[in-house]
């Protein structure tokens, strides 16, 4: 669960802070937003996530925080057919989602006066 101090600046009233963008490719990139999407909410489990399908290239999804690129890859990297491949990719989203978290949290602490 995240800290409180964190957890507050994620209310129903905020922008949505995800978002993943992929590739409408031949068969519409469902299975890569939603692989993209569970790795998201394995490290940040009330996240919200917004989604935009693109009609153009490169054939890729992007994990965005606030506007920001947190991670970027070839969408057949996220293809089940591609299970390691898959694998290693979740992995690699679930820690930049934890390590943003962690540096969110650090800076609200700085930012209220207290200490990790």
């Amino acid at each position: 669960a995240l800290p409180p101090l964190l957890m507050s600046s994620f209310t129903e009233n905020s922008p949505v802070p995800f978002t993943v963008t992929y590739c409408a490719n031949c068969d519409g990139g469902a299975q890569e937003l939603g692989a993209a999407s569970e790795a998201i909410q394995r490290a940040f489990p009330n996240a919200v996530i917004a989604n935009k399908q693109l009609q153009s290239y490169p054939i890729e999804v992007v994990v965005y925080y606030n506007g920001h690129a947190l991670w970027r890859s070839h969408q057949r990297n996220l293809f089940r057919k591609y299970a390691k491949n898959r694998t290693a990719s979740q992995a690699e989203i679930v820690a930049a989602v934890s390590k943003l978290l962690d540096d969110e949290y650090a800076a609200s602490l700085s930012a209220s006066g207290a200490s990790l």
